[in-house]
């Protein structure tokens, strides 16, 4: 019995936690790769979204080209998800985001969230 129980645990948590975990991890290669070639880009930032915040009810594809940053992922309730252009911020996300080149500082962009 404990045998397929190990089994269970393992397919069913272990295996697809690895297949996310591996998502994440190429997407986040791929911006620091990207980081490489536009070697002006200065750094990544976190940003929490609270009612307040210019992030708030803008879709990723909104705050990409509005505060020329890149939306590299968003954590909800304490769910890492990977960005697609119309997903929803919603109040209590927290943003993880890179600075394009052309933006002259990481202060920046993060007074333009403030």
């Amino acid at each position: 019995m404990a045998i397929l129980i190990a089994f269970l645990g393992v397919g069913a948590v272990a295996i697809p936690t690895g297949i996310i975990s591996a998502g994440f991890v190429e997407q986040y290669t791929r911006i620091q790769n990207q980081n490489q070639v536009n070697s002006g880009i200065r750094g990544t930032v976190s940003a929490a979204v609270d009612g307040n915040s210019p992030f708030l009810n803008l879709t990723v594809q909104a705050i990409e080209t509005g505060f020329q940053i890149d939306v590299i992922a968003l954590v909800r309730k304490g769910t890492v998800i990977l960005p697609s252009d119309n997903l929803v911020i919603g109040e209590s996300d927290i943003l993880l985001y890179q600075i394009y080149r052309h933006t002259e500082s990481p202060a920046e962009a993060i007074s333009a969230v403030k």
